[in-house]
């Protein structure tokens, strides 16, 4: 397991750094939110473990920022103050859990056990379901030929992927099919599938369509309009 530490106190963290790889963690560490944004995602970690109070990006910033990115690995949120304010500001910025400081090393080893566990049974979960769903038919696509038999196992194989997927055809060859299966192949299947032909746009009309705009932002907008992308 690989843990990234943000703390600028250097006692605590290098006390964390040598506790963690006595326990198995491998654990890396800096000391400011926005050396530890730059580094974030330059390998994969199993666990974030961030102070609040650091320099230049604090703790809860850094939380978010890789929310954005990232909704996937755990986060533990340490503080020196047992803040009830700063405690749901994290818990909305989507971390696993908030620590208060001093606190026994154990006890964010169990916590960083218990966020990797509940990560895996996640991912364990989705990987069943895709699992199950193969063999189901794509909706509205049939056919037992040897070339459409491939495009099902292809649907089947990059649905629960997260990589994005161009689908390329002359027209009228089911370019919109294959996407719609894809989509109910994938962990989003139970979210909106939003289509859109951009190609039937005017160009003028293509970025408030996609992209939405305010009341009054130009001559003719009389209201506001959400954009296909929100």
């Amino acid at each position: 397991m690989k843990a990234f530490l943000l703390e600028d106190d250097t006692v605590l963290s290098s006390a964390i750094v040598f506790y963690l790889q006595n326990h198995g963690i491998v654990c890396k560490t800096v000391a400011d939110g926005k050396t530890f944004l730059s580094k974030a995602f330059e390998e994969p970690y199993d666990v974030y473990i961030l102070d609040i109070n650091v320099p230049y990006v604090n703790g809860l910033d850094v939380c978010k920022a890789i929310r954005e990115d990232d909704a996937e690995t755990p986060i533990i949120v340490i503080s020196a103050y047992d803040d009830i304010v700063e405690k749901k500001e994290a818990f909305l910025r989507n971390a696993d859990d908030y620590l208060v400081k001093p606190f026994p090393l154990r006890d964010l080893e169990v916590l960083i056990e218990k966020a990797y566990l509940h990560r895996q049974l996640a991912k364990e979960n989705q990987q069943l379901k895709a699992i199950l769903a193969r063999g189901t038919p794509a909706p509205r696509m049939v056919g037992n030929s040897p070339a459409i038999q491939e495009v099902f196992r292809l649907v089947e194989r990059a649905g629960p992927s997260d990589k994005a997927i161009l689908i390329q055809g002359e027209s009228g060859t089911g370019k919109e099919l294959v996407a719609q299966a894809l989509h109910a192949s994938s962990h989003r299947a139970n979210k909106p599938m939003v289509v859109i032909n951009c190609a039937a746009l005017p160009e003028s009309l293509l970025e408030s369509e996609l992209f939405g705009h305010e009341k009054g932002s130009f001559t003719g907008a009389v209201s506001a309009k959400q954009g296909l992308f929100e």
